[in-house]
Protein backbone atom coordinates (compact mmCIF):
# COMPACT_ATOMS: atom_id res chain seq x y z
CA UNK A 1 0.00 0.00 0.00
CA UNK A 2 1.13 3.55 -0.65
CA UNK A 3 0.11 6.73 -0.13
CA UNK A 4 0.51 10.31 -2.28
CA UNK A 5 -0.16 13.66 -1.09
CA UNK A 6 -2.71 15.78 -2.93
CA UNK A 7 -1.66 19.07 -4.44
CA UNK A 8 -0.23 21.17 -1.35
CA UNK A 9 -2.75 23.89 -2.06
CA UNK A 10 -5.78 21.91 -2.43
CA UNK A 11 -4.74 20.14 0.26
CA UNK A 12 -4.12 23.39 2.70
CA UNK A 13 -7.79 24.68 1.94
CA UNK A 14 -9.46 20.96 2.56
CA UNK A 15 -7.77 21.28 5.95
CA UNK A 16 -8.99 25.10 6.36
CA UNK A 17 -12.48 22.97 6.01
CA UNK A 18 -11.95 20.08 8.19
CA UNK A 19 -10.23 22.09 10.99
CA UNK A 20 -12.90 24.86 11.01
CA UNK A 21 -14.12 23.14 14.64
CA UNK A 22 -11.00 22.35 17.03
CA UNK A 23 -10.37 18.49 16.95
CA UNK A 24 -8.78 16.40 19.31
CA UNK A 25 -5.92 13.56 17.49
CA UNK A 26 -3.65 11.18 18.77
CA UNK A 27 0.06 11.76 17.68
CA UNK A 28 1.19 7.70 16.51
CA UNK A 29 3.69 7.88 20.30
CA UNK A 30 0.08 8.16 22.02
CA UNK A 31 0.18 11.45 23.20
CA UNK A 32 -2.89 13.61 22.52
CA UNK A 33 -3.72 16.81 20.79
CA UNK A 34 -6.04 19.31 19.56
CA UNK A 35 -6.03 20.94 16.21
CA UNK A 36 -7.69 23.75 14.76
CA UNK A 37 -7.20 26.02 11.60
CA UNK A 38 -7.09 29.68 12.71
CA UNK A 39 -8.54 31.54 9.56
CA UNK A 40 -7.58 35.11 10.76
CA UNK A 41 -3.87 34.29 10.54
CA UNK A 42 -4.03 31.71 8.41
CA UNK A 43 -2.29 29.16 10.41
CA UNK A 44 -2.91 25.46 11.86
CA UNK A 45 -3.03 25.92 15.12
CA UNK A 46 -1.75 22.54 17.59
CA UNK A 47 -1.95 22.32 21.40
CA UNK A 48 0.01 19.18 22.45
CA UNK A 49 -1.88 18.40 26.03
CA UNK A 50 1.28 17.52 27.59
CA UNK A 51 2.34 21.22 27.53
CA UNK A 52 -0.48 23.15 26.38
CA UNK A 53 1.68 25.53 24.22
CA UNK A 54 0.21 26.47 21.36
CA UNK A 55 2.37 25.74 18.16
CA UNK A 56 1.49 27.41 14.98
CA UNK A 57 2.65 26.17 11.21
CA UNK A 58 2.06 28.60 8.42
CA UNK A 59 1.43 28.24 4.68
CA UNK A 60 5.25 27.95 3.69
CA UNK A 61 5.93 25.33 6.37
CA UNK A 62 2.54 22.80 4.94
CA UNK A 63 4.24 23.97 1.29
CA UNK A 64 7.78 22.29 2.21
CA UNK A 65 6.24 19.49 4.17
CA UNK A 66 3.71 18.35 0.99
CA UNK A 67 6.62 18.75 -1.59
CA UNK A 68 8.81 16.49 1.20
CA UNK A 69 5.75 14.42 1.59
CA UNK A 70 5.96 13.56 -2.24
CA UNK A 71 9.65 12.79 -2.26
CA UNK A 72 9.24 10.49 0.47
CA UNK A 73 6.60 8.39 -1.53
CA UNK A 74 8.02 8.48 -4.59
CA UNK A 75 10.93 6.97 -3.51
CA UNK A 76 8.97 3.96 -1.86
CA UNK A 77 8.82 4.69 1.52
CA UNK A 78 5.99 4.98 4.04
CA UNK A 79 5.64 9.08 4.23
CA UNK A 80 3.19 8.55 7.26
CA UNK A 81 6.52 8.60 9.28
CA UNK A 82 7.76 11.55 10.85
CA UNK A 83 11.03 10.76 11.13
CA UNK A 84 11.32 11.80 7.24
CA UNK A 85 11.23 15.40 7.56
CA UNK A 86 13.64 16.91 10.15
CA UNK A 87 15.05 19.18 8.63
CA UNK A 88 11.46 20.61 6.80
CA UNK A 89 9.28 21.21 10.27
CA UNK A 90 10.04 20.91 13.80
CA UNK A 91 6.39 19.82 13.25
CA UNK A 92 6.37 17.03 11.71
CA UNK A 93 4.01 14.78 14.17
CA UNK A 94 1.44 16.69 14.25
CA UNK A 95 0.99 17.13 10.25
CA UNK A 96 1.71 13.54 9.66
CA UNK A 97 -1.29 13.13 12.72
CA UNK A 98 -3.22 15.57 10.98
CA UNK A 99 -2.66 14.23 7.47
CA UNK A 100 -4.03 10.63 8.51
CA UNK A 101 -6.75 11.82 10.21
CA UNK A 102 -7.93 14.07 7.58
CA UNK A 103 -7.54 11.79 5.32
CA UNK A 104 -5.40 13.95 2.94
CA UNK A 105 -3.47 11.05 1.72
CA UNK A 106 -5.04 9.58 -0.78
CA UNK A 107 -4.26 4.83 -0.61
CA UNK A 108 -3.55 3.25 -3.75
CA UNK A 109 -1.83 -0.43 -4.34
CA UNK A 110 1.75 -0.62 -5.75
CA UNK A 111 2.52 -2.25 -8.90
CA UNK A 112 4.11 -5.62 -8.14
CA UNK A 113 2.70 -5.86 -4.36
Amino acid sequence: MSFSMIEDRAAWERLQQWLQRERTMTLARGQSFRARFDRVEEQLVFVPSETGIERRVKWDEWERFAARFNEVEHAGYNALQPGHYPRITFNSSYLVAIVREADLASRRERRGS
